[in-house]
């Protein structure tokens, strides 16, 4: 038997537009949550962006010949952040930016609001984000009709 789905897609599709709208105007939030869910499932993989005290940490153990056969031809040690390259070197930018992890940003939104347990500590900093996180479960679960 066909059972109708329980929400309108449309008011839903609506409630994630809203959502990556506010990602795009706060893009260190977006960060902050994708980084937050890396730390619980490794979302990130090889494409987490480190803050560059962190260097350290990462490669402290090397001599510096080592370290700079891993630096790519522009690394830039007055750089804020670094991150890994496909080949294994090492790269640095001024600003996070993960709005290419995922092939669209609206799928970013679904894959953070099913894991939102996981990324308590983004929400509860950005009560905006939690309240569009919460409409966007009372569409789903067919309370309200946007």
């Amino acid at each position: 038997m066909f059972r109708p789905s329980p929400y309108d897609p449309k008011a839903r599709e609506n409630k994630i537009n809203e959502i990556v709208a506010y990602f795009d105007n706060n893009r260190d939030v977006f960060n902050s949550a994708l980084e937050e869910l890396d730390d619980y499932n490794g979302e990130l993989g090889d494409e987490r962006i480190y803050p560059m005290w962190e260097l350290c940490d990462h490669f402290g153990n090397l001599t510096l010949k080592e370290f700079l056969n891993k630096t790519n031809d522009n690394f830039d040690l007055s750089a804020n952040y670094f991150k890994y390259t496909y080949d294994g070197k090492i790269e640095t930018c001024d600003e996070p930016d993960y709005s290419n992890h995922y092939y669209s940003m609206a799928y970013a939104v679904e894959e953070l609001h099913d894991n939102r347990a996981h990324i308590m500590g983004t929400l509860e900093d950005n009560p905006e984000l939690l309240d569009l996180f919460d409409e966007l479960d009372e569409i789903e679960n067919g309370e309200i009709d946007e």
